[in-house]
């Protein structure tokens, strides 16, 4: 009898849980069934360079990483190159200058002199004209051994020749003006494409000091020599102020709510991308 209870009670309270259980489960799926439609992606049948049946609005905020992309990548390029003044290299060009002159005289002090009972003018001239050549060689091989640039491929011998014939007041005018007009002119930046405004200048001042012919020339041509371009591009600063720029880009965000496309709109590639 016992028994008989025991079995009636399990199955009352067994239907009362799978009764339960039941209602439960209805009730979920009917509540699925009502959420659904609102959580569920809603899909069109959009092609490319079609007519827009209706107004699409983007249903979430968005990063569109296309357009973040795109436009970080020209805020990069509109990165103008770095350059930087090198001021030090006006010195080392003046000083470069210095030491031309500088083995001008020692050169001239340390060849032999006409002999001073020597009165036949031919002879002078010989003695000259060896002693010219015989200076210019040993001018040339002082250069080559004591400046690191080959300055005696870069300067014409006739330059040289001059410096060497040249008394010795206007020899050191002669290095004054030339100096002095590299000094200014390399204090200001140069770069590559305005070298040959810069050699314009220095010869129009050298041309203008009143300098001999010959020493006017030389002047030039050791100036145009010396003046280099001393604002250089920095590639490695360039590439950081590019980096710098583009991180400096916010992402572009597709906004919820956002119009994407208008009814009668034409579908073009960039709407069709957003779609996607």
């Amino acid at each position: 009898m016992n028994f008989q209870k025991y079995i009636s009670k399990t199955r009352t309270f067994l239907s009362y849980k799978v009764f339960t259980s039941l209602i439960f489960l209805i009730l979920g799926l009917l509540v699925f069934g009502l959420l659904y439609h609102n959580v569920k992606p809603e899909t069109y049948d959009m092609e490319l360079f079609s007519v827009a049946d209706k107004t699409l609005r983007s249903p979430k905020t968005v990063e569109d990483e296309a357009k973040t992309l795109e436009e970080r990548e020209k805020a990069g390029a509109e990165v103008e190159r770095a350059y930087v003044f090198k001021k030090e290299m006006g010195q080392n060009r003046v000083s470069l200058l210095g030491s031309i002159f500088d083995f001008v005289r020692d050169t001239n002090q340390e060849a032999p002199k006409i002999p001073d009972n020597t009165e036949d003018a031919e002879l002078k001239k010989e003695f000259l004209s060896k002693s010219t050549q015989e200076r210019l060689s040993v001018l040339k091989t002082k250069l080559s051994a004591s400046v690191s640039e080959d300055v005696t491929e870069a300067i014409d011998d006739s330059a040289f020749i001059s410096l060497l014939n040249a008394e010795e007041n206007e020899l050191n005018k002669a290095r004054n003006v030339l100096i002095g007009q590299v000094e200014t002119i390399m204090a200001e930046k140069i770069r590559d494409e305005q070298l040959g405004r810069a050699e314009v200048a220095l010869e129009e001042s050298i041309k203008a000091a009143g300098l001999k012919t010959e020493l006017e020339y030389a002047a030039v041509q050791l100036g145009k020599y010396a003046i280099v371009p001393n604002e250089i591009f920095d590639p490695e600063l360039t590439e950081e102020r590019k980096k710098q720029a583009m991180q400096s880009v916010e992402p572009v965000k597709i906004l919820q709510g956002q119009i994407v496309v208008q009814e009668g709109h034409l579908i073009d590639r960039e709407i069709y991308r957003q779609l996607e």
